[in-house]
C-alpha cells in the first residue's frame, strides 16, 4: 500500500520508463498548452498596462509591460519549438511556469505590500495543473518557489499579521497542489498513452508493424520540411516473393515478410522511418546522414542481415535462397520531393534487379 501511495505522488503510477518513451508526445501536449497560455496571458497583460496607465500606477505599469513582451516573445518561441528537441520544450514549460511565479512574488510581495497575498495562491495552484511531467518534477519546483515566496514576504512585509497569513496560506495551497498534480497528470498520461496507441493502429501495418506508406509520407515530409543537411530514401524489394507466395503458400510468405521487416528495423538506424508500401516492397528512410557511404554501407548490412535468414530451419526448404534488391535515392542530390525521390529509389531498385539481384544501386 505504501509503495503504490509513493508510486501515485511520485510518478502518477506511471514509471520511469513511460515518460522516457514518450516524451516528444509529453513535450508536444505542453506545446499545445503553452502557446494558447503565452497568447492569452499577453493580451491580458497588455490591458492590465493600458489600465494601470490610465491610473498612472508606475509599478504596475512596468512590471505588465514586461510580461507582455515577455509572455509575446515565448508566444512566439513556443510556435517553433516542434521542430526542436522535446528537452527543450519542456525547459520552456518550466521557463514560462517560472516566470508567472516570479509574477505572483512580485505582485504580492514588493507591491502588494500591505495586503494578504491571493493571486500567487491561486498561480500556485492553477498553473502547474497545466502541465505534464513526472509530478515530483513540478512539486519540487513550485516548493522551491513558495519557499522564495515566504523569504520575500517576510522581506517586504516585515513579521506581521500579513507575512504569518501569507506564510500559512503558502504552505497549505502547496500541500493542496501536491495533492491534485498527480491526479491531474495521470488523467492526461492516460489520454497521452491512449492518443498514441490509436496513432499507432492507424499508422502501423498489422503483419510487420512497419508504418504503412501513408503514415510514412507524413513523417518523411515532416523530416523533408526541416530540410535536413544529407538523406537517403531506400526502396526495398523481396526477390522473386511472387514465386514463393505461390508455391509455398501465403503462410510462409507473410512469415518471409515479417522476417525481412524484423531486418530493417533491426538495422536501421534511429533517426528512420521505415514502412511497407505493397505487398513485398518496403522503403526506409534515413534522416541526417554524413555521405553518400553511409546509405551504401547502410543497405550492405540490410542485404547481409536478409542474406542470414537462410540459415533459419523454417526456410531452407526453399529451392532459393531469400534475397532483396535496394534502390537508393539520395537527398537533395537526386531530388528534395518526396514524390521525386521515390521515383529516383523506384528507377534505381530496377537497376538493381537488372544486374542479378541481391544488391544494391544508386542513380
Amino acid at each position: 500500500m505504501k509503495t503504490n501511495f509513493l508510486s501515485f505522488f511520485l510518478y502518477a503510477n506511471a514509471d520511469r520508463k513511460t515518460y522516457k518513451d514518450n516524451h516528444r508526445a509529453i513535450a508536444n501536449e505542453n506545446i499545445l498548452v503553452l502557446t494558447p497560455l503565452c497568447f492569452f496571458a499577453g493580451l491580458v497583460f497588455l490591458i492590465f498596462t493600458v489600465i494601470y496607465a490610465i491610473k498612472q500606477d508606475i509599478p504596475r505599469i512596468i512590471l505588465n509591460s514586461s510580461y507582455m513582451v515577455l509572455t509575446t516573445g515565448m508566444f512566439i518561441f513556443s510556435r517553433h519549438l516542434p521542430k526542436f528537441s522535446s528537452h527543450l520544450s519542456n525547459v520552456a514549460s518550466y521557463t514560462s511556469l517560472s516566470f508567472v511565479l516570479i509574477y505572483g512574488i512580485i505582485l504580492e510581495c514588493v507591491i502588494n505590500r500591505e495586503a494578504v497575498a491571493v493571486s500567487y495562491m491561486v498561480l500556485l495552484v492553477g498553473v502547474p495543473l497545466l502541465m505534464v511531467d513526472v509530478p515530483w518534477h513540478i512539486m519540487v519546483m513550485t516548493g522551491g518557489f513558495t519557499v522564495v515566496f515566504v523569504i520575500f514576504s517576510y522581506i517586504f512585509k516585515g513579521p506581521g499579521v500579513n507575512f504569518e497569513a501569507d506564510m500559512h496560506n503558502a504552505i497549505f495551497f502547496y500541500i493542496l497542489s501536491c495533492f491534485v498534480i498527480p491526479f491531474l497528470v495521470r488523467s492526461k498520461i492516460t489520454g497521452i498513452l491512449r492518443k498514441i496507441q490509436l496513432e499507432a493502429d492507424r499508422d502501423m501495418d498489422g503483419l510487420t508493424q512497419l508504418f504503412h506508406r501513408g503514415a510514412a509520407r507524413r513523417k518523411i515530409d515532416e523530416m523533408l520540411k526541416a530540410m535536413p543537411e544529407k538523406a537517403a530514401l531506400f526502396m526495398i524489394d523481396i526477390d522473386d516473393f511472387k514465386g514463393i507466395n505461390d508455391r509455398y503458400g501465403h503462410m510462409l510468405g507473410d512469415r518471409i515478410i515479417c522476417d525481412v521487416a524484423h531486418c530493417i528495423k533491426t538495422t536501421a538506424p534511429d533517426k528512420s522511418v521505415a514502412a511497407r508500401y505493397g505487398g513485398d516492397e518496403f522503403i526506409l528512410f534515413i534522416n541526417d546522414i554524413k555521405d553518400d557511404s553511409e546509405a551504401t554501407d547502410y543497405a550492405t548490412r540490410l542485404i547481409e542481415s536478409v542474406r542470414a535468414l537462410n540459415d533459419d530451419n523454417s526456410t531452407n526448404l526453399l529451392e532459393r535462397n531469400i534475397s532483396i534488391s535496394v534502390g537508393i535515392a539520395m537527398y537533395p542530390h537526386d531530388s528534395v520531393m518526396y514524390e521525386n525521390l521515390m521515383a529516383k529509389a523506384d528507377e534505381a531498385l530496377y537497376i538493381a534487379k537488372r544486374n542479378g539481384k541481391n544488391c544494391y544501386a544508386t542513380l
